[in-house]
């Protein structure tokens, strides 16, 4: 006698059309990605890209953060980790480099990455442990550099250098990686010779004080 109780029964079969529905959506997002924001990707777009209607994209991915999550660990980055730089300059030179790859060859991924990390108190281990060796590098850089300097320093170089920047500046301002990659390599290493010349300015014991209220109102 069969089941009467209206249980579902999830076969082989089945589980591998779903796997197969669920990574026909996340490559047809990964291929928008590559000519439209983040935020301009409609369900509408991705079904259609995908093959599939709109229910079926929400009954896989009820949101987009199930969705972004879904691309962090669909899409494999084949790129070597190449270990921390020794110095700044290196990390610039490489972040130049990185920046025209993530473009060239691994748009979803970063893209993902980025997205997924956005909340910056749900950091993944990673970005911290990354956030960790940069400060090493700016204190192999910088030796002589006050220890409570070095946090101000280390903080100034990651936040040029991280995925956020990359993809605001592709999003925001249509700079693709070539460009953006220059303006980072540059910066960094303007600050570096700054910094080495001993020009970071000092904590203003004022901070935080201001004479009118301030607002954040579009950041």
């Amino acid at each position: 006698m069969g089941d009467r109780g209206g249980r579902k029964y999830d076969s082989p079969l089945r589980q591998r059309q779903t796997e197969r529905t669920r990574g026909a959506i996340l490559d047809a997002l990964g291929e928008l990605l590559k000519v439209h924001r983040w935020d301009e990707v409609t369900t509408k777009m991705l079904a259609t890209s995908a093959g599939v209607s709109q229910q079926t994209v929400y009954r896989h991915f009820p949101d987009r953060a199930a969705l972004v999550a879904a691309l962090k660990h669909h899409v494999r980055n084949p790129h070597p980790y190449a270990g921390p730089p020794a110095t700044l300059q290196e990390w610039a030179n490489r972040l130049e480099v990185g920046f025209q790859d993530a473009d060239k060859h691994f748009l979803a991924e970063v893209t993902a990455n980025t997205l997924f990390n956005a909340n910056t108190r749900g950091f993944a281990n990673r970005p911290q442990e990354r956030s960790s060796l940069f400060s090493a590098a700016v204190e192999r850089t910088f030796p002589d550099l006050d220890a409570a300097d070095q946090p101000r320093a280390a903080a100034l170089m990651r936040i040029l250098g991280s995925t956020q920047t990359w993809l605001r500046m592709r999003e925001e301002f249509g700079l693709d990686g070539a460009e953006s990659g220059q303006l980072v390599r540059w910066a960094i290493n303007v600050l570096v010779r700054e910094i080495a010349a001993g020009n970071l300015p000092p904590v203003d014991e004022r901070a935080g004080v201001l004479d009118e209220p301030g607002s954040l109102d579009g950041f």
